[in-house]
């Protein structure tokens, strides 16, 4: 992670706020201030003192003042109870799910803030990989028992993905992504499905046609490890061995 060069000043000086409630006691009614008004209030005081955003962000994830720091740490608290669609569930992911929306913005977001994070966090999960012994042989303690062990589809992407989930989400999304032919395909598939639920006493013995992959959804790694529809071949495998082949290249000169 690249740190910037201009660093902003950071208030560990005080510990309290030096405008407290009794100082807006005496200059605000809050009974007559609706809570949808109270950001244009806070806003339009922020345009009358020319506090930039960005200093004011600053100043609040940066202060020892109790009282801030408390605000700042809830404001940074994943909500477990909350719906999932709701905003205060995590509030950091919806303030950036809605920049990244902006075009204006989503360029700079992409190569300040994810690329160096990818960098940092894949880099991590490298290491560990490379560290875990696991995933290395002893010749003088090998047997066949150990041989199938490390060998097995299902223990290996086990340990990729509690090793290194980040990077394994990153492989998945590549390989098991429907292309446009399997999202036509899908389409089409349930739009024969819902047409065979209206039929009423239609013949039935035809639903189940195969269309030429007789394995299709069925894993061809053993196992449990599920293949999507439209997949002749289980993508966790292209997993498996790009991962592997990754970390190869890493742990081994050349």
């Amino acid at each position: 992670m690249t740190e910037s060069r201009h660093k902003l000043p950071v208030d560990t000086e005080r510990n309290q706020l030096e405008y407290d409630e009794s100082f807006w006691q005496s200059k605000l009614e809050l009974d007559d201030i609706h809570s949808s008004r109270k950001p244009h209030l806070v806003f339009s005081l922020m345009v009358y003192l020319s506090l930039p955003i960005g200093q004011f962000f600053w100043w609040i994830f940066t202060s020892g003042i109790p009282t801030v720091k408390t605000r700042a740490t809830k404001f940074l608290t994943f909500d477990a109870t909350a719906a999932d669609t709701a905003p205060h569930k995590f509030w950091p992911a919806t303030l950036f799910n809605n920049w990244h929306t902006h075009a204006i913005c989503s360029g700079h977001m992409h190569n300040t803030i994810i690329d160096p994070c990818i960098h940092h966090l894949v880099l991590e999960e490298s290491d560990r990989l490379i560290s875990n012994a696991d995933f290395k042989i002893s010749i003088r303690k090998l047997t066949i028992d150990n041989l199938r062990n490390l060998a097995d589809p299902e223990q290996l992407m086990k340990r990729y993905q509690d090793e290194a989930p980040r990077t394994w989400k990153i492989l998945d999304t590549f390989t098991s992504s429907p292309n446009r032919y399997r999202k036509e395909k899908a389409r089409n598939k349930a739009k024969e499905n819902q047409g065979t639920e209206l039929a009423a006493g239609g013949d039935s013995s035809d639903e189940d046609i195969p269309d030429g992959n007789d394995n299709e959804g069925q894993s061809d790694l053993g196992g449990s490890i599920p293949k999507p529809d439209g997949f002749l071949r289980t993508p966790a495998l292209v997993c498996l061995l790009s991962g592997s082949f990754l970390e190869f290249s890493r742990s081994h000169a050349c």
